[in-house]
């Protein structure tokens, strides 16, 4: 194939594509810099290997939704190094909409995100996100009940299309004829930028067509959710894992997803405006990870909290299998507990203390079995996190705070 003989069908997708690309990249992200640099290095990577793909559409797609990477950097230019630090939690000064998508798990957002803003059916996303079609149909239901919790008016299909369409900034939405993408993919070709270097540097985003599809193809009022909706009080179970938690990749995929949910779920309550915590850390032992956990032999999953710059103050979340595996009310902090019910009927295990300086603890069992500890201390003289024991209370009561279901 001649090297011209790629450019006019390039030019065509990257135009048709590139704002349906980009608007979905952003509602992932939260992050417009980010995500026109993610659609920039993976169309440029579609063009280099044109000749070679079968349907650029749907290489593409796949590529990017398979790629975990850390960060994206351009070889042409020299931008700005965005990094997604420790748990990625979601951007600042985004719409709404974009924090609640952060605070989903990264299946449950990418096949909310797939069918509600790019409208590809249930088969289509069940092929690119490799799940099965009563899985997809699952983690719709459990996104859906995410977000309508926040905002009923989004358990209709078309307010909440309309709401992500809304949220994508007006540049991020202008049509291009493709000569900039053209310009980028001949540069990439020249510098015979490697297929590893690029999966690296297109970050994880799920674009936003397949095969033959229209990009443009609008959100059906028939829902694609035929299941009914469960009331916000419901406690949605966890899907079950798709991959077998005897292998090491599968309990480390499992792991960071599941990490990165809770601990959006727990910036969203104690720092709403994200400007304490920079993400979430683990250490070794027991505390944050209990082999037998993966056996299915009970034990515990965690992680702290870290927070940004001078910043004093670490919150602690674990979910463990029973009492016997969670941590003992007291022991991180060094104080007295008491357990309590309130006037709901639900019976907590709370510190005495009402001030982070004191050290607070918080022990809750939803279902009798599942024990949830959220622990906030100081760790020395500094900025403290401006929370009290009922911001807790109020966190370990969501039911997102539960474990992956072996």
């Amino acid at each position: 194939m001649a090297v011209g003989s790629r450019d006019m069908p390039f030019a065509a997708l990257a135009s048709q594509d590139r704002a349906v690309l980009l608007g979905t990249s952003y509602l992932l992200l939260g992050d417009a810099a980010r995500a026109r640099a993610v659609v920039d290095a993976v169309l440029a990577g579609v063009y280099r290997r044109w000749p070679s793909l079968a349907n650029p559409r749907r290489t593409a797609l796949q590529e990017v939704v398979a790629a975990d990477p850390q960060s994206v950097r351009l070889p042409w230019t020299a931008p700005d190094r965005f990094e997604l630090v420790d748990g990625g939690l979601v951007a600042r000064h985004a719409p709404p909409i974009v924090g609640d998508l952060g605070r989903l798990s990264p299946v449950q957002r990418n096949v909310l995100v797939l069918t509600a803003y790019a409208g590809l059916g249930p088969a289509d996303v069940a092929a690119l996100l490799d799940l099965s079609g009563p899985e997809v149909a699952h983690q719709a239901r459990l996104a859906r009940f995410a977000l309508g919790s926040r905002e009923p008016a989004r358990l209709s299909d078309t307010a909440l299309a309309s709401e992500l369409s809304e949220a994508v900034p007006l540049d991020l939405r202008d049509p291009t004829d493709g000569r900039s993408d053209l310009a980028n993919g001949r540069r990439l070709r020249r510098r015979r930028w490697g297929r590893a270097g690029l999966v690296a540097a297109a970050a994880a985003v799920v674009v936003a067509v397949v095969a033959s599809q229209v990009v443009a193809r609008p959100v059906a009022e028939e829902s694609v959710f035929p299941d009914p909706v469960p009331t916000v009080t419901a406690t949605p179970a966890p899907p079950r894992i798709a991959c077998d938690p005897g292998a090491a990749a599968c309990r480390e995929s499992v792991l960071r997803d599941w990490r990165t949910e809770i601990a959006n779920v727990t910036s969203a309550y104690l720092d709403p405006t994200q400007a304490y915590f920079r993400g979430y850390r683990v250490k070794s032992g027991d505390r944050f990870e209990t082999p037998g956990f993966w056996a299915g032999r009970g034990g515990v999953l965690g992680f702290e909290m870290a927070p940004v710059g001078v910043g004093t103050t670490e919150v602690y979340v674990q979910v463990a299998t029973s009492r016997g595996f969670a941590a003992r009310c007291g022991s991180t902090t060094g104080t007295s507990c008491v357990t309590t019910r309130f006037m709901s009927g639900n019976r907590f295990t709370l510190s005495n203390t009402t001030s982070v300086s004191e050290g607070l603890e918080v022990q809750y069992a939803p279902d009798g079995d599942q024990v949830i500890t959220v622990t906030a201390r100081n760790l020395g003289p500094g900025p403290e996190l401006a929370i009290g024991r009922g911001d807790l209370v109020n966190l370990a009561q969501d039911p997102r705070l539960r474990l992956p279901n072996l």
